[in-house]
């Protein structure tokens, strides 16, 4: 229930129009709801005075929204809204092929273990199933209007990933990404670069290297051994889940020397991911290809 002290600028407004004007209820919410003017009951058509009190009573809507039993982590609380930390691998609401078992199963439980009815579980933002974060639930009309009209919600994503980073400049935003032709102007080279053990043992300089041609991510690097060692493995194939750090001046690697010359004895080089840059060419793709 929501209450409303009347002011006189308000006086012969309908309080339909002052319910969607002034307290930002929505035409839809409108329609749910009981008003009472002065403790009588009355129409949305009806004008208002210069002075009063208006209760606006939510009429009982139920959910055919199933309640189920859930560990919810509510972090914020109150008559109007909650904000429930979603865990990660749960769907929000319930789906065609997914009926039970979703967040919105857990609020329902709780709004009837707390209130004593099955209320519906109004969310205002959802995530994805395999994200987890921050829900707000509103629990009327009133909230989840208010919220649509004058609130301003931004997600923020953090995620966890797998790889080598070495300072704040490798994160890519969506428009700093380099398209392909940008790459080929800027000569993009690894070739002859240095490459250590973790020892920082040199176990030779890059030949060539290897990518998958749809997303450009270096698959294996093609390492020709110096002199001195090249009578025993005149080249290494070291694979990408082995490479450690990638600086301005060397490639290091995670292991030590013999670890790396018995892994790669073990791999071939792989020629369905090419190296697009060989010799300054952009081989997969290129517009001036010509065959002989």
């Amino acid at each position: 229930m929501k209450k409303f002290r009347l002011e006189k600028e308000y006086q012969r407004m309908k309080i339909s129009q002052y319910l969607r004007e002034v307290q930002n209820y929505s035409g839809r919410s409108l329609r749910n709801v009981e008003v009472f003017l002065n403790g009588k009951k009355v129409r949305t058509t009806k004008k208002l005075p210069s002075s009063g009190i208006l209760r606006v009573i939510e009429k009982e809507k139920g959910t055919d929204i199933k309640p189920i039993k859930l560990n919810l982590d509510i972090v914020f609380e109150d008559e109007d809204i909650m904000i429930v930390n979603k865990e990660p691998f749960l769907l929000t609401h319930p789906t065609q092929k997914k009926a039970d078992f979703t967040l919105a199963n857990g609020i329902v439980y709780y709004f009837k273990e707390k209130y004593g009815k099955e209320m519906v579980p109004r969310f205002y933002n959802r995530l994805d199933m395999n994200t987890s974060g921050l829900i707000i639930i509103t629990k009327n009309s009133f909230a989840q209007a208010f919220l649509q009209n004058f609130s301003i919600f931004e997600k923020k994503y953090m995620a966890i990933v797998d790889g080598i980073i070495d300072s704040d400049e490798e994160f890519v935003e969506q428009g700093d990404i380099i398209k392909l032709n940008e790459i080929i102007a800027l000569g993009f080279v690894l070739d002859h670069m240095k490459v250590v053990s973790k020892k920082k043992s040199l176990l030779g300089h890059v030949q060539d290297f290897t990518v998958v041609t749809d997303n450009f991510q270096i698959m294996q690097l093609i390492v020709k051994r110096p002199i001195y060692k090249a009578l025993i493995d005149p080249e290494l194939v070291i694979g990408r889940s082995e490479v450690q750090e990638i600086n301005d001046t060397e490639i290091v690697i995670k292991n030590d020397e013999n670890t790396v010359m018995k892994k790669s004895g073990s791999l071939d080089f792989v020629p369905n991911f090419v190296n697009p840059f060989k010799d300054g060419k952009y081989i997969a793709h290129s517009e001036n290809s010509t065959t002989e």
